[in-house]
């Protein structure tokens, strides 16, 4: 049987394949790569990684990568809140309110306390300007933590809570609190935070990049 050798161009063919081949086996071994090094890496660690980018003053890009590490983080253990807190961070960066809402949804699930639910009552706020629901929200807030025994004069998240619910009880408590400071700086930044601010202006203070 007579074979005939391969022209120029049957030659070119199998060596673009044979580089493609090649190209597609590197490609699966870092892809592969990637998924183990995650895989390792306890939601302890992914957290750890996505602060530290948070501290570096993030770009766009870093900005995702946070929200990549975080997701990870939380898929490997979904009440691990310190991931939920970094990702929420990222998220008000990026001007996604309604994902910070949803996240402080997450979070107030997790461990229902008055702060976490107040958090979460805010951001819905912030990511639904337009919702009635969130004066009885701050009010339901506020009176648990008063049946817990807290006081608004001595308590600044039920003050807070009070202030934003537009609650009677907030006027007869706000000076006692400022007056209960133990420093002249301290009750300069509660007077600022609880007098001088608007509703608004506190909200927006929480939720602006």
């Amino acid at each position: 049987m007579k074979f005939e050798r391969p022209g120029r161009e049957q030659s070119l063919q199998r060596s673009n394949s044979g580089n493609k081949k090649q190209l597609l086996a590197l490609a699966a071994v870092l892809f592969l790569a990637s998924c183990s090094t995650h895989a390792e890496q306890s939601p302890e660690d992914l957290s750890a990684e996505a602060l530290k980018l948070m501290h570096s003053g993030p770009d766009q890009r870093e900005l995702e990568r946070v929200l990549e590490l975080t997701g990870k983080a939380i898929e490997l253990d979904r009440t691990y809140q310190p991931a939920r807190s970094v990702r929420i961070n990222a998220l008000i960066q990026l001007g996604d309110l309604n994902r910070v809402a949803q996240e402080a949804e997450a979070i107030a699930s997790i461990d229902s306390n008055a702060e976490n639910r107040l958090y979460a009552c805010m951001a819905q706020e912030m990511a639904n300007p337009g919702y009635t629901g969130q004066q009885s929200c701050y009010s339901d807030i506020a009176d648990q933590m008063e049946g817990d025994g807290r006081s608004p004069e001595t308590d600044a998240s039920l003050l807070m809570a009070l202030k934003l619910a537009n609650d009677p009880r907030f006027e007869s408590a706000v000076w006692g609190y400022i007056e209960n400071q133990e420093s002249e700086t301290a009750r300069e930044v509660a007077e600022y935070l609880f007098i001088e601010s608007s509703r608004d202006e506190v909200l927006n203070s929480y939720f602006s990049p």
